[in-house]
């Protein structure tokens, strides 16, 4: 392991300010990337000089690589971050579920962030809570985990009461519901960076979201034909139309596109532009969702907004 880093450095100085060492050729690496804090620290200082010199990424997701994210979230906050600056390494993951699954536990491990990171589900949020007590990262100083069930109605007072305000650096939404009405009434921070999960079946279509309800929960809809929510969260066009009234814009998704990133308007606005919609959703599985949306949307109760 020792030795790849430091042949890995070692290539990063020959190579920066001249011909900048393809990021693939580094991501393709996975054993490093997997356990090695030092590898995604030379990721950031190559990102920083790519972002100096104008040579940014032809996408976000080309940066992407999972450690503990579901998908390739991680790397694409590193990449993120690491143009932009981390500023108060601050942090609500609302909800945040399986820590081993999460947007923010990398950044909070290898990358300093601190924050608030809520659970509806009380085993769930107690595995989380031990998990950060027992890791060497964190047991001196972890993160806020509360148990509570997240509505518009408290979610300003469950982050406030945990001690943050103002800007943070990333708010990451996935609660598989009323994700839309609770960044609607977020006002208590000002997040730079925001992650939300989309619902991929709504596509393209007009903004669409499951109406408010505060005990909403996706599985008092059933299944149809597959594991995956049927009715719960928004589509992407509603998040962009949300994101614009609070002021951000889309600047990438996954590439499987259920999980969109949006950058605050003033946060580098000429290296990370406005994206459209369609080009988050072209991968092959958003269409076998849209496809099986087709019979199953006429059925459900979502509303314009």
């Amino acid at each position: 392991m020792i030795t790849n880093i430091k042949k890995l450095f070692i290539a990063l100085l020959h190579k920066l300010g001249k011909h900048l060492m393809p990021i693939q050729d580094i991501l393709k690496n996975d054993q490093l990337l997997e356990t090695s804090e030092a590898a995604q620290l030379m990721l950031l200082m190559m990102y920083r000089e790519m972002a100096s010199q104008g040579k940014l990424l032809n996408a976000i997701n080309e940066a992407g690589f999972r450690i503990y994210s579901e998908q390739e979230e991680d790397g694409i906050l590193l990449y993120l971050f690491s143009c932009i600056g981390m500023t108060s390494r601050q942090c609500v993951d609302c909800c945040v579920g399986n820590v081993y699954a999460a947007n923010t536990t990398n950044l909070i491990l290898h990358h300093g962030f601190d924050g608030v990171l809520l659970e509806g589900d009380e085993i769930t949020a107690n595995k989380a809570r031990q998990f950060y007590l027992q890791h060497p990262a964190t047991y001196l100083y972890p993160p806020r985990v509360v148990h509570a069930w997240v509505t518009r109605e408290n979610i300003n007072q469950l982050i406030a009461e945990r001690g943050l305000r103002g800007e943070i650096d990333l708010l990451s939404l996935d609660m598989d519901g009323v994700d839309y009405w609770i960044w609607d009434a977020l006002e208590v921070v000002n997040p730079r960076v925001v992650v939300v999960e989309i619902q991929l079946k709504l596509g393209t279509r007009e903004p669409l979201t499951v109406p408010y309800k505060p005990d909403f929960t996706y599985t008092d809809y059933p299944y149809i034909e597959e594991p995956m929510m049927v009715f719960g969260g928004a589509s992407l066009s509603a998040f962009v139309q949300l994101g614009r009234r609070k002021g951000y814009r889309l600047v990438g998704a996954i590439r499987k596109g259920y999980n969109a990133f949006f950058l605050r308007n003033d946060i580098c606005p000429s290296w990370f532009p406005e994206v459209t919609i369609e080009s988050c959703l072209r991968h092959p599985l958003v269409q076998q969702r849209i496809a099986i949306a087709n019979q199953e949307l006429p059925n459900l109760p979502y509303v314009r907004v």
